[in-house]
């Protein structure tokens, strides 16, 4: 392995085979092994730390369109494709 940042996180865990571990996983259970990791994160947060992500210019930031704008382009996009299934992902 010669990454620095998986040889720094494997040696933390101490599981040195940590990315071949995780690489020779099924893709769904990777996927839900990082949803897990993201919904531990998540319950953890505070408001004040998604501000302080905000702050640094982070992927984390308010909206500058309004909710109702959004809604509205939603709903326009439903009246436009009635042939279609309208599902949400959950």
């Amino acid at each position: 392995m010669t990454d620095p940042i998986v040889r720094r996180i494997a040696g933390a865990l101490g599981a040195p085979d940590l990315l071949d571990g995780l690489a020779a996983l099924p893709g769904s259970d990777l996927t839900s092994l990082l949803l897990a990791v993201m919904r531990a994160r998540a319950t953890r947060a505070t408001p004040a730390d998604l501000l302080a992500r905000w702050d640094r210019g982070g992927l984390v930031a308010p909206s500058t369109v309004d909710a109702r704008t959004f809604a509205a382009l939603d709903r326009a996009a439903f009246d436009a494709a009635r042939d279609f299934d309208a599902i949400e992902l959950g």
